[in-house]
Order: structure tokens, then sequence, then C-alpha cells
């Protein structure tokens, strides 16, 4: 059942269940550059681990998307406004930073939707050229 929770922490959200998965994600204009997961997620996953109350959870990682061609969105810059660059730099900076750390599962959504842009649907995905 679906509760929400005013003002919830890290703590409370990690400790409410004893959850079968836990997801990190790197925003998405930052996804694809490796160091900027680091020291951070490393930090993040073994303070997780430490809280965590499922013995036996998985953890993931969320694998973003790449903006649309067209975005707009300031952090395409850093993939020179080119969304085959910045699909593949997300990709190895993904699974690069889960081996690193060791995260369990990639969640590829980046990878479904770059496919979906393969097929008659074309570049449709994304409202405003990111989300």
């Amino acid at each position: 059942m679906k509760t929400t929770t005013e003002n919830t922490g890290l703590l409370e959200a990690i400790q409410d269940e004893d959850w079968d998965f836990i997801p990190f994600q790197q925003v998405s204009q930052n996804a694809g550059i490796y160091e900027s997961y680091f020291p951070y997620l490393t930090q993040l996953v073994s303070y997780v681990k430490s809280k965590a109350t499922n013995a036996n959870v998985k953890y993931a990682v969320h694998m973003p998307w790449a903006y649309a061609g067209t975005s707009t969105h300031p952090g395409f810059a850093n993939y020179n406004n080119n969304q085959k660059e910045m699909y593949e730099a997300i990709v190895n900076a993904v699974f690069q930073a889960a081996a690193a750390v060791p995260i369990d599962i990639v969640i590829p959504s980046g990878t479904a939707i770059q496919n979906g842009r393969g097929s008659f649907l074309g570049d449709s995905f994304c409202r405003d050229g990111y989300h």
C-alpha cells in the first residue's frame, strides 16, 4: 500500500520496510561522467548498507536516458549536445560505477528508451527534451 509521509529523511525511508531492492541514480546531466559518481556513490551505498533491515536486499543503479536530440537542457552541453554521445557515455559510466562499488543490478532504462528511439516512435519519448 502506498503512503506519503511528509519530511521523510533517508534513514526513515531505508528503515520503513524490509526492502528487496534499493536503487541509486546519478542526476542525468552527470550520469555519463564517471568521476561524478565518486566518492559520493561509494559513501551513499555504504551508509545505506549499514542501515538496511533486509539482509538479502539487492542494490541497483538506475541508468538514465540520454536527452532528446533537440533538448535545450544546459547539461546536454556535457555531451556536445549529441544524443548518441550522451547515451554511450551514460552506459559506460553507469556500468563502470556499478562494478566499482559494487552494485548488483543495472536498471537499463536508458537503453530501453534509446532502443525505442530506433523504432517507428522515433525521438518522441521526452515531453520537454529530458523528462
